[in-house]
């Protein structure tokens, strides 16, 4: 009929394809990998989503998703977890910042500044967990939902941001932030992202070639790791 010829047909169900992240990798790995998997997939639909650790897990369990980028491994033993790329937490304030003008910086530097980092247990909590064994009181100003608060709250001179470096990629070339190096913690700040899917249900043939594509972008690499020492008294 006209109709049928005149109203585009919707997507076989084998081009559909849902990508879900938690934050960092949605800002820093998967925008890219959908722009390349696009060029050879043109008739493909696909779907974005980012959240928190928790509600990615939900969404591959449900069938809402297909497969995802997360930034720390998962305990869900219905799921397939393979390493993806390695990234790093990152101290970072405004250029006007005293710390920012110190050339040698000290974990005793952390123990009066606020701080100001995203809310949860996940690598920014086991940092803090962390600065306190090795006899460092952290003060928390402030515990943000998504990174985009934790760069506002650093923007109005709250403290002193805690994020990965993806996030705040484009503010650190424009030199908008400036970075902190603290001697001693090289181990900690470095966390190990994993692309997940489900045990129970096959991939589609375009979630394999997904997959594929992830899988071709991994760029794994020795970080040596430095020893410290708690506080002495």
């Amino acid at each position: 009929t006209v109709r049928q010829k005149l109203s585009p047909k919707p997507n076989p169900p084998d081009d559909n394809l849902t990508i879900a992240g938690t934050f960092t990798p949605s800002m820093k790995h998967l925008p890219c990998a959908i722009a390349v998997f696009k060029k050879t997939h043109r008739a493909a639909s696909l779907r974005f989503l980012s959240a928190e650790k928790a509600r990615v897990e939900q969404w591959l369990h449900d069938g809402k998703a297909d497969i995802a980028i997360i930034q720390s491994s998962t305990q869900c033993i219905d799921l397939v977890m393979e390493e993806f790329l390695e990234d790093s937490l990152t101290f970072f304030v405004l250029p006007t910042h005293p710390l920012a003008k110190k050339k040698r910086l000290g974990l005793h530097h952390l123990e009066n500044i606020p701080l100001v980092m995203r809310d949860g247990q996940g690598a920014s909590a086991k940092l803090i967990k962390e600065l306190e064994r090795l006899g460092i009181t952290p003060n928390i100003a402030l515990r943000c939902a998504t990174p985009n608060a934790v760069k506002a709250a650093v923007k109005r001179k709250m403290g002193v941001g805690i994020l990965f470096s993806g996030p705040i990629s484009e503010e650190l070339q424009r030199d908008d932030f400036i970075t902190l190096k603290f001697p001693g913690l090289n181990h900690v700040v470095r966390v190990q992202s994993y692309i997940v899917y489900s045990k129970k249900r096959p991939l589609s043939p375009i979630a394999a070639d997904f997959l594929r594509l992830l899988q071709s972008r991994k760029k794994p690499r020795h970080i040596p790791i430095e020893p410290i020492r708690p506080k002495t008294s």
